[in-house]
């Protein structure tokens, strides 16, 4: 069975590049542009990887890591965040929300996919 990753991205444009890229390299993806529709989809779907924008918009990703380490059906996803920003204190609220690991925008794809693949195996 292919590997399923939960991706959550507001940016149409890099949501769609980046859920054809991870299609195809044999992921089966679920798209949600916001951070309303991701506990849902992540309780549904049960991803073995949640690809998640940190900076979008009312609820965040942080937040959102927070509310799914509280959920006993989704607390063993692991979260993959994505941000734009890299300062210490992002990296603090990170660790505090619950991500596992983090990539800053922009980035490469050739850099994301083994980090993708490390944290399914």
């Amino acid at each position: 069975m292919m590997p399923r990753i939960l991706l959550i991205e507001d940016d149409p444009d890099i949501r769609n590049v980046l859920k054809w890229h991870l299609i195809k390299n044999e992921f089966q993806v679920i798209c949600a542009e916001n951070v309303s529709l991701s506990l849902h989809r992540a309780t549904e779907f049960q991803p073995d990887l949640i690809i998640l924008d940190t900076n979008m918009p009312g609820i965040d990703g942080f937040q959102f890591a927070e509310c799914l380490r509280r959920d006993s059906n989704c607390a063993h996803i692991p979260i993959l965040g994505v941000t734009p920003f890299a300062t210490y204190n992002r990296r603090l609220r990170a660790a505090a929300a619950g991500l596992d690991r983090f990539i800053t925008k922009p980035y490469f794809l050739k850099d994301l996919m083994p980090m993708v693949k490390s944290m399914i195996a």
